[in-house]
């Protein structure tokens, strides 16, 4: 399984992927200061941020998951 924002150690534990963790912290960030899935996805998208299966394409479901 992917988890964007985290790995799995040797014994299968998460461990934080700083890198990720930041584009976890500014998905929410935008959504607390309004902005729609859509409306997020453009700009990750804009940015060319990767998403959890390193592809540059997002989809509003993939932040509707990361959000919930």
């Amino acid at each position: 399984n992917r988890f964007l924002g985290y790995t799995k150690d040797e014994d299968g534990n998460l461990v934080i992927v700083p890198e990720e963790a930041k584009i976890v912290r500014r998905i929410y960030a935008e959504y607390m200061d309004g902005s729609s899935f859509l409306q997020i996805k453009r700009s990750l998208e804009k940015d060319g941020i990767l998403n959890g299966a390193k592809h540059t394409k997002w989809h509003e479901s993939n932040i509707r998951q990361i959000l919930t």
